[in-house]
């Protein structure tokens, strides 16, 4: 936000063409940091799924309010839960594709809590649903973590079946281990500041060394509990 999309609307704003409505940014993740492709001025299809099954609010008054310029007045309101979102293409995307095959095991699925999947390129022939284009469905799942929501999508994509069927399989891993990441980050904080406290005699408790970290907690690399802990070693 900071890099790309403060900028842009900082610059449209200076040129007297302030934005109002949806600015999507594709972007690719290097070992620079993220690099700008495109920007469209509307919602991309997966991205958007995942954010409609975690709307709370009626999404209307919200594009309304932006608008007309009131955003700042307005306030959306969301589930706790994370989502995510499998798509699932047709042999060949994103080059040529097969069309024509027929869809199968798409009621089973949709049936299951929890889960959405969004048509992209379908269409009915002859009573049959059959795939018609290079993205064909979107399986998304809402879950209490990351992992949940990715065991629940890839158990759901597993009962679709059409000729050609192809899928990521390492869709949400980034996350999930990032969270696993700070998850040993905070028992390694934990046991520094434990550490810390009987090197300096602190008269501070053990309960509240072992309290939860609060969830926006997350030591850096040149934080001073990670170089304590570097030099130690």
């Amino acid at each position: 936000m900071d890099e790309i999309i403060a900028p842009t609307l900082k610059a449209m704003k200076d040129m007297g063409c302030p934005y109002k409505g949806v600015l999507y940014a594709g972007l690719m993740i290097t070992a620079e940091g993220p690099k700008l492709i495109e920007y469209n001025v509307r919602f991309g299809d997966p991205e958007c799924q995942v954010l409609m099954v975690r709307l709370m609010s009626d999404l209307l008054p919200g594009l309304v309010a932006a608008a007309e310029g009131g955003l700042k007045h307005f306030d959306l309101r969301w589930y706790q839960e994370p989502a995510l979102t499998v798509v699932m293409a047709a042999n060949g995307y994103p080059g040529a594709y097969d069309k024509g095959s027929e869809i199968r095991g798409l009621e089973a699925a949709e049936a299951v809590p929890g889960v959405t999947v969004f048509h992209a390129g379908t269409a009915l022939r002859d009573g049959r649903l059959v795939v018609s284009g290079g993205r064909v469905l979107c399986v998304t799942a809402l879950g209490h973590n990351v992992r949940t929501a990715q065991q629940r999508a890839y158990e759901i994509a597993g009962r679709i079946r059409f000729d050609g069927m192809q899928y990521r399989r390492d869709i949400g891993h980034r996350a999930i281990e990032a969270r696993n990441a700070t998850h040993q980050m905070k028992k390694l904080t934990h046991a520094e500041l434990k550490e810390f406290r009987d090197r300096l005699y602190l008269p501070i408790p053990d309960a509240a060394l072992e309290a939860e970290l609060p969830p926006y907690y997350h030591p850096g690399p040149d934080s001073d509990e990670i170089r304590y802990m570097q030099e130690r070693r």
